[in-house]
């Protein structure tokens, strides 16, 4: 496709190539873990955390010690029990690894609070007693920070681990007995909540004077989850992705938050089990699917945030058998030389973990003896380094960036640096120049009706190729171009035109 000079790239992946975007299991590992409440379920790119039977405890298996491409399952019992609730305890709610420590858990108890453990000692290192905790989100660049969901008193915490201080308590609703069912970060100071019909944004000082924005929605949505959506160019998040259920109907919808105005909802299944979700925020592509399926369906949401049209279905990817829980791993563990671009854990009802994954249908072509890196799928990656921000500098108002790498492997070329000419692509906001066309492929048809011309031309005048050779150096400019144009077109008319001109040049 050529395009005209001046065009700009203002995206990184060809929206019509996410169509393409396909998934693969690998073979099973069986585990023996035991659970009645799969719903508490985490991963991080070294451990699976689950929750025992009868709330017996929190299970943990090491992900580096298995080969899921094995064909022959083996027999695997999970490496360590961690024993994190006895009589004097509620059960656990939650559990979510650091995105800095992949080793650093925390579980959230609906009475005792928060638990924080290590699981290469298999011990626990802090316990916050007196904070009551549904769920907790831990912040994408201040390492000690949490965002805790009390689930009671309509409240939300910011809890500092260092410093083992709740640095604030937010009230979101006069109503106490309404319910926050879900919140995330936002934007630096700022978090989003879901609860009770309402989506909303505050800033975690709280106050009259800070961010404030709520939406209301109807048809008694049940909000699961809720998270950021960035722009096209990566830039501040001004909208909101919810997954929730209502009547049956399980959906997702995206708010332009500052807006405060409801963009679409779109129903994904039917059924009242729980989502599972996956944003990838580089690509806006959001996988999603719910206990007891086998298929994973994922959409484009693009289209939404710039346009405020529906969000685009890509596909569906079916597995053979349908799982209990799923959840991702961090995008820096996917492999690029195989084009991945999403790395899943599914657990299954049988005992089995698996792993999913997603691929784009590229292939890494080579350039100059070098392989070609892929870097319009790929975007930097969050670091297990933390920003040096703490935790009271944030809440006083400092910011900062998340710590981030790219996927680049060595001995590769980005493909922004190869030419066009040569599969190359232009860099996000690159105008495309007349030394940018790649050139035009020829079908075998073209091909074919061009040796057939030439033949004919031969047979005409046995001179003619010399003759053309020769008048074609002072031919006026627009004359060769217009030969060049028909000889690299497959349009039958322009090949005519063709063949008229090489009789004109004859002549002349």
């Amino acid at each position: 496709l050529l395009l005209p000079m001046g065009t700009t790239i203002t995206h990184t992946m060809s929206r019509f190539g996410l169509r393409n975007i396909f998934g693969k299991d690998s073979y099973a590992n069986y585990i023996h873990f035991k659970t009645d409440n799969p719903d508490v379920f985490a991963a991080s790119e070294s451990y699976i955390a689950v929750l025992a039977k009868h709330d017996a405890g929190i299970q943990l298996f090491h992900l580096d010690q298995y080969d899921f491409n094995q064909k022959k399952p083996d027999e695997i019992a999970f490496d360590k029990k961690m024993m994190v609730h006895s009589a004097d305890t509620s059960r656990v709610r939650d559990v979510a690894f650091s995105p800095f420590k992949p080793n650093i858990l925390v579980s959230s108890h609906s009475e005792k609070g928060l638990k924080l453990w290590d699981c290469d000692a298999n011990e626990m290192i802090q316990w916050k007693q007196d904070l009551e905790a549904v769920s907790a989100c831990w912040h994408n660049y201040v390492d000690s920070l949490l965002l805790v969901n009390q689930g009671t008193d309509a409240s939300v915490s910011v809890y500092d681990i260092k410093g083992d201080t709740v640095l604030n308590t937010v009230q979101l609703f006069d109503d106490t007995t309404k319910e926050v069912s879900a919140v995330n970060w936002f934007n630096h100071q700022e978090f989003v909540f879901g609860g009770s019909n309402t989506i909303g944004v505050r800033d975690i000082r709280g106050g009259d004077d800070t961010t404030s924005l709520t939406v209301e929605l109807k048809n008694n949505l049940r909000i699961d989850a809720v998270l950021p959506v960035r722009g096209a160019d990566q830039s501040v998040p001004n909208h909101v992705l919810f997954i929730g259920s209502s009547h049956g109907a399980q959906q997702f919808g995206i708010i332009d938050i500052r807006k405060q105005e409801l963009l679409s909802t779109t129903e994904v299944n039917r059924g009242s089990s729980k989502q599972y979700f996956h944003f990838d925020q580089q690509n806006h592509i959001l996988y999603v699917g719910a206990k007891g399926y086998a298929q994973l369906k994922y959409y484009d949401v693009l289209p939404t945030i710039t346009k405020g049209e529906a969000p685009i279905f890509l596909n569906t990817f079916t597995s053979d058998n349908s799982f209990s829980a799923i959840t991702a791993l961090p995008e820096r563990v996917v492999d690029v030389s195989k084009t991945e671009v999403a790395r899943f854990v599914k657990l299954l009802q049988n005992k089995t973990v698996e792993l999913m994954t997603f691929h784009f249908p590229k292939k890494m072509h080579q350039f100059e003896g070098n392989d070609i890196f892929h870097e319009d799928m790929y975007a930097p990656v969050p670091t297990t380094e933390p920003s040096s921000v703490t935790a009271e500098a944030f809440y006083e108002g400092q910011t900062g960036e998340p710590n981030t790498k790219s996927l680049q492997p060595e001995n590769t070329v980005s493909v922004y640096d190869v030419p066009v000419k040569e599969g190359g692509k232009l860099r996000p906001g690159q105008e495309m120049s007349e030394n940018d066309h790649a050139p035009v492929s020829k079908s075998k048809y073209t091909i074919q009706q061009e040796k057939e011309a030439a033949e004919k031309a031969r047979k005409v005048d046995p001179f003619a190729k010399y003759r053309h050779e020769s008048a074609t150096s002072s031919l006026s400019e627009g004359i060769a171009k217009a030969v060049s144009m028909a000889i690299d077109s497959d349009d039958e008319d322009l090949h005519q035109e063709e063949s008229d001109i090489s009789d004109g040049e004859m002549d002349w």
